[in-house]
């Protein structure tokens, strides 16, 4: 899980690693839900040996007949703990992890990653990305002038000159770039419908946490302006100008009291 969620959460994710990323980790989850028993055998008894280092016995809750705010699956007086903490801790729990990963990443969100198809590296057959077309026809023209598009856009890509181009075009954004949008007009538009689709909202939900900071309580007159200035200024630090510029300009900016320039 660990790793999955933290690429989730990388700035600039890349979609087709994210969706290879979940589908690896539901396949271990089905495995892990298709031999519970045997699974959790091995994780209670690592449990158990923890417990001994730390004089602490393992046993499972009182039960009774019937439990109204707390799981009581298969509750009898011969249910042992590795059984009780089994049906009613670790299965549940497969099975929410699960279900919830499913519906994030279901199969209309999964219609609109296969735009992915369009990337010069990732370059796909037309099948591929044929119900993703079909989704955003809304936006583009005929399908029938899609198609004729997106033979034009493959037939570049694959051509010898630009192999070497195809394999450092490996992002939606670096694809948008270099696909002129008078030439192939319909393919630009679903470009950047990929390149502006959020596999996860990690990367906003960090801006809005820098707004959180920002905007405190000694700064709560400040203006919208100012207030944006000083959140893109922490997002983007990687291109923050130079300090002797900031003065430069500060000192050209209007009459000072002092001589700020060197």
């Amino acid at each position: 899980m660990q790793p999955v969620s933290q690429h989730l959460q990388k700035v600039g994710i890349d979609l087709i690693a994210s969706l290879q990323n979940v589908d690896n980790l539901i396949a271990v989850l089905s495995q892990w839900r298709n031999r519970a028993t045997a699974k959790f055998a091995e994780l209670f008894q690592l449990a158990e040996e923890l417990c001994q280092k730390l004089d602490v016995t393992l046993t499972a809750p009182r039960v009774v007949g019937k439990s109204q705010y707390r799981s009581n699956a298969g509750a009898n007086s011969s249910q042992t703990a590795e059984e009780f903490y089994r049906v009613n801790v670790f299965i549940p729990l497969l099975e929410t992890i699960s279900n919830d990963i499913l519906s994030r990443f279901s199969a209309y969100q999964r219609q609109s990653f296969s735009l992915a198809g369009l990337v010069p590296s990732r370059l796909t057959v037309w099948n591929d990305v044929k119900s993703a077309v079909e989704k955003y026809s809304c936006f583009m023209s005929e399908v029938a002038v899609v198609r004729g598009e997106f033979d034009l856009w493959t037939e570049h890509w694959n051509k010898e000159d630009n192999k070497d181009k195809k394999l450092i075009n490996n992002t939606a954004i670096a694809a948008l770039n270099a696909c002129p949008a008078a030439f192939y007009p319909n393919i630009n538009k679903l470009l950047r419908v990929l390149a502006t689709l959020p596999s996860s909202t990690a990367e906003p939900e960090r801006v809005f946490s820098k707004v959180t900071k920002t905007l405190s309580a000694v700064r709560s007159t400040m203006t919208e302006d100012r207030l944006e200035a000083c959140v893109l200024l922490q997002v983007h630090r990687d291109i923050l100008p130079h300090t002797t510029d900031v003065i430069e300009h500060f000192a050209k900016n209007g009459a000072r009291r002092l001589d700020f320039l060197l």
